[in-house]
């Protein structure tokens, strides 16, 4: 008996044996790095509209070719540094004339600022996440730095 159960012991050993040894056939590839930077941002979206010369739909590549700015502010007691594009810029390419900018997430929450604060703001910006878009607006409240935004508009 006690031949028999170290033969099967035996046996047991070698075939997870030789099963660890045949997964390991060829390397795979790496797994990508972290990026603070999406690799294909056209996935995201983000509409400019309402009281503005021109409607804008700007896809994440479109964002991406616009200027890019870091912005090292304040978050919840931690500094925290964003990369985006200028909200002035998008606003002067969409010709933008109102007295407010609502800003809209996908869920249809909406923030709204002044868009005389906007104006005096350069670092006011269109952060482009790895998987949405966020307004930073440092000087204004936390809860106007809409996160998932989908849309400026201006009224």
């Amino acid at each position: 008996m006690r031949k028999l159960v170290l033969l099967s012991t035996l046996l047991v050993a070698f075939l997870l044996t030789t099963s660890v040894v045949g997964c390991q056939g060829q390397p795979t590839q790496a797994p990508p790095t972290a990026t603070t930077a999406p690799s294909s941002t056209s996935s995201l979206t983000l509409k400019i509209s309402g009281k503005v010369g021109q409607e804008l739909t700007l896809s994440g590549d479109d964002l991406a070719a616009y200027e890019q700015v870091e912005v090292t502010t304040e978050l919840k007691d931690e500094t925290v540094t964003f990369t985006g594009v200028r909200i002035n810029d998008l606003l002067s390419a969409a010709g933008a004339e109102g007295e407010t900018l609502s800003l809209v997430a996908d869920d249809g929450y909406t923030g709204e600022v002044k868009l005389a604060d906007i104006a005096d703001c350069d670092e006011c910006i269109v952060a482009i996440e790895e998987d949405m878009l966020r307004a930073v607006l440092p000087g204004q409240p936390t809860k106007v730095w809409v996160k998932n935004l989908v849309e400026l508009r201006v009224d």
